[in-house]
């Protein structure tokens, strides 16, 4: 599909893109047009393998790779850890070439994404939450919460998706939850703030007696958010599964 969203006559920062997306891709596009008549446009590229842009200003972009999966419990009563975040990477003032069609990949979990030569890696974002750990009848540690990610164009001095307002306020790589557990003695971990980390993290498995409870929840699909560690139930023997890491991203806007 080739998107031409009009404008001759005027300079490149005035006019937004022209550019070109395999079918089937999966996008979101806003622009909204400055006092002065500059276009500030964002488009987030949720799933494709190209992009191309026959129009173009100079830009900057956001990637976040794949979150990590979460971990698996074990021992006596371990509960697994969250995964990491997807690694956030910004570049800015980019040059692009017209009418060269840019090969892109969208990390799945535990996959980096990649565009225009850059590489944002899978689990180097927040990190995850730890797994709980009971020991015969002591409890040793609780499970944490995933941290909570950052900001799309973290450190570019313009932070954040204004445009894009289903994606305004998004943490991307944020750390799934550590799972909770009990112990062989009996002794639970239940109520341990298994969260993930804001706007992506998976939960870590909450309950470790429970069939469900146990699994961690997979990090939320274009945010590469980690998955949740599984819980642990020493009792039985039983471990839960770790949830997957969320897919990333790839946001590319006029330069700022």
């Amino acid at each position: 599909m080739i998107l031409n969203l009009g404008g001759l006559g005027k300079s490149r920062r005035h006019m937004p893109p022209v550019f070109y997306l395999p079918e089937g891709t999966d996008f979101l596009y806003a622009q909204q047009e400055r006092p002065d008549g500059v276009v500030d446009w964002e488009l987030a590229i949720l799933s494709g393998s190209s992009v191309t842009f026959l129009r173009v200003p100079a830009v900057d972009v956001f990637l976040c790779g794949g979150g990590a999966a979460g971990a698996w419990g074990s021992g006596d009563a371990a509960g697994g850890g969250g995964g990491r975040g997807g690694e956030p990477v910004t570049w800015t003032n980019v040059r692009l070439t017209e009418n060269a069609a840019y090969g892109i990949t969208i990390g799945g979990s535990g996959a980096a994404t990649e565009a225009f030569g850059a590489v944002a890696r899978s689990g180097r974002g927040a990190g995850g939450g730890f797994g709980a750990y009971v020991q015969g009848t002591a409890q040793l540690q609780s499970a944490t919460v995933g941290g909570d990610g950052y900001l799309a164009f973290v450190n570019s001095g313009h932070e954040d998706c204004t445009l894009l307002t289903a994606l305004a306020g998004r943490r991307y790589g944020a750390g799934g939850g550590g799972g909770a557990c009990r112990s062989s003695g009996g002794v639970s971990s239940q109520g341990d703030h298994t969260d993930g980390g804001g706007s992506g993290g998976g939960a870590g498995g909450s309950d470790a007696s429970s069939g469900t409870g146990r699994h961690g929840a997979n990090g939320l699909a274009n945010t590469g958010g980690g998955g949740g560690g599984a819980a642990m139930d020493g009792l039985t023997g039983t471990t839960g599964t770790p949830g997957a890491g969320g897919s990333g991203i790839l946001i590319i806007r006029n330069a700022r």
